[in-house]
C-alpha cells in the first residue's frame, strides 16, 4: 500500500510539472515566406541565447507561403529555419560552409560571414502574436 501511495504522489507531481511547463509557453503563429520550391520540408528550430534548442519542429512544404503553429517558452529566444529542399534532414552547404538551402532568422537577420548573434535575432513572444520570417538564399 505504501509503494502505491508513493507511486500515485510521484504520478500528481509529474503532472504538476508537466502542467507548469504547459503554462510557461506561449502559442504563436509563424509566417513564412520566400519559398521558391514546393518540394522538401520546413526545419524550424527555436533556441535560447545558450543555442540550447527549446522547439525542434519539421513542416512539409505545400506551398509557396506557409503559416505554421509553434509553442515556445515565454523567454527571449531565437527562431531559426531552413528550406530542405531534397528533404535529407540536413542544411546543404558549400565547402567553406556558405548554405545552398534556403535560410531564415527571426527579425528576418542576418549575420556577417556566418549566422546572426543571438541579439539581432532575438524576440519574445506575447500569446497569440507571429512573426514573419521571409528565406533567403545566399
Amino acid at each position: 500500500m505504501e509503494k502505491l501511495n508513493k507511486y500515485l504522489l510521484f504520478c500528481l507531481l509529474l503532472m504538476g510539472q508537466i502542467t507548469f511547463a504547459q503554462k510557461n509557453t506561449q502559442s504563436m503563429l509563424l509566417k513564412i515566406d520566400g519559398i521558391t520550391s514546393i518540394e522538401g520540408n520546413l526545419m524550424i528550430e527555436v533556441v535560447d541565447k545558450d543555442e540550447n534548442v527549446l522547439e525542434q519542429l519539421m513542416f512539409k512544404v505545400t506551398q509557396s507561403e506557409m503559416s505554421v503553429p509553434i509553442n515556445v517558452q515565454n523567454i527571449p529566444c531565437m527562431i531559426r529555419l531552413y528550406h530542405d529542399v531534397n528533404a535529407n534532414n540536413a542544411m546543404d552547404a558549400a565547402w567553406y560552409g556558405k548554405p545552398t538551402e534556403p535560410v531564415g532568422f527571426s527579425n528576418n537577420a542576418t549575420g556577417n560571414m556566418g549566422p546572426p548573434s543571438f541579439e539581432d535575432a532575438k524576440v519574445s513572444i506575447q500569446a497569440n502574436e507571429s512573426i514573419s520570417i521571409t528565406l533567403v538564399t545566399f
